[in-house]
């Protein structure tokens, strides 16, 4: 039994197809994703330290510390990005 391979050209990106205009949002986000990666540590500890002692269900803290850290990341990297040494490291 022998396999066989078909050549088919990929399909057209999925991000053309969604949203075939620019959106600032996604752009910023894209332009920030690499500082946003270095520094969201911090934000993840230091969030699930807060909501530690609440009362909530855990997925309900999953999702606070998940939105706040991508918040606080997004805007410390985007801020960061406005001096000139980091903004070329980052």
């Amino acid at each position: 039994m022998s396999a066989s391979v078909i050549a088919v050209p990929p399909p057209k990106p999925l991000g053309s197809v969604l949203a075939p205009r620019r959106s600032k949002i996604l752009y910023s986000l894209g332009n920030n994703a690499y500082g946003m990666y270095l520094i969201h540590y911090a934000f993840v500890s230091w969030l699930q330290y807060l909501v530690l002692p609440a009362a909530w269900p855990a997925v309900f803290k999953g999702c606070v510390v998940f939105a706040g850290t991508t918040l606080l990341s997004w805007g410390s990297t985007a801020g960061l990005r406005r001096i000139s040494a980091i903004a070329r490291t980052i």
